[in-house]
């Protein structure tokens, strides 16, 4: 009996390590059914729409930079009430807040303007529609639908969109989402580098990772604790105890401890999905092992 057995001299490298599946220049995104998005559309632009399940239909509203509707800049003829648009707006789900601030950032009053529908109830899944905006537009794309009865099967279904951009930001310069609310605070971390800054009850942190592949660490105390000289910030081991997860994530399980079982902050909406809750900061002797000595760290930049 024989055994043959494969050696390769050299381990395979990572040449491109973390590159985007996406070409330079394409966003992509996921309309949630029921909800609704809006986004600031060049001319040239190409927007490509496709139906993961099925089933939905499309209202579009796109205004020109002075406000007034201007659907003909997608080749497309608003001649239908804007019903699914006024009642995704009229709703308090978050994607009704974020399309009514992102109108609200640029200046857009949707008012009695009429939409354009795609798509509808027997469309198949993965049924396409391709658009190229001829004009700087202001596109309101919405997904309508009710919560699904139980003695109907018509629940709304998500849509894939992507967004060709005909002329693509710099590189390490990318297209921020827009901000959850008016931030009374927008601040930039620089590369190798920490800063602190003060947080009231009910405010909202968000945290954008601008260029991607960048690791981040979060520390966060108790104002009133730090002025009686106790410590108490999150702690992993006793949100992992309440919570009884790895991580917290939206949902139920969502807050972070500190040691006297008092909840902090609260995950509201996480893109990353998974994270290191059991580790240290990045140390000296991290970088030391590798040899690189003298490193920037996160511990040294915290203290």
């Amino acid at each position: 009996m024989m055994v043959s057995t494969l050696v390769s001299p050299l381990r395979p490298k990572t040449l491109m390590p973390g590159g985007s599946a996406l070409e330079p220049g394409v966003e992509r995104y996921v309309l949630k059914g029921g909800g609704s998005m809006v986004f600031s559309i060049d001319a040239g632009d190409e927007i490509e729409l496709a139906l993961l399940e099925g089933g939905q239909g499309l209202e579009i509203m796109a205004f020109a930079p002075s406000g007034k509707s201007d659907a003909a800049a997608l080749g497309l003829t608003a001649r239908h009430e804007a019903k699914g648009v006024h009642a995704i707006l009229a709703s308090g789900s978050e994607d009704a807040d974020r399309t009514r601030f992102g109108l609200f950032r640029r200046g857009v009053d949707i008012g009695a303007a009429k939409a354009a529908r795609l798509f509808g109830p027997d469309a198949p899944p993965g049924e396409m529609r391709q658009i190229t905006a001829t004009r700087p537009v202001i596109a309101i794309i919405a997904a309508p639908g009710q919560p699904m009865t139980v003695w109907e099967q018509n629940p709304p279904t998500d849509v894939l969109i992507h967004i060709r951009r005909a002329n693509p930001a710099p590189q390490g310069r990318p297209r921020l989402p827009d901000p959850l609310a008016e931030p009374r605070l927008d601040l930039t971390v620089n590369i190798a580098s920490a800063i602190s800054f003060e947080v009231f009850a009910g405010e909202y942190i968000q945290i954008i990772d601008v260029a991607g592949r960048q690791c981040s660490d979060f520390l966060a105390f108790n104002r009133r604790a730090l002025d009686k000289n106790n410590l108490l910030g999150l702690d992993a081991t006793t949100t992992r105890s309440m919570t009884g997860t790895a991580y917290p994530k939206p949902g139920l399980y969502s807050k972070f401890f500190d040691r006297d079982r008092n909840a902090l902050v609260e995950v509201i909406r996480d893109t990353v999905g998974r994270h290191d809750t059991f580790n240290l900061a990045c140390t000296n002797r991290y970088y030391e092992d590798m040899g690189y000595f003298g490193h920037p760290n996160c511990s040294d930049n915290f203290n």
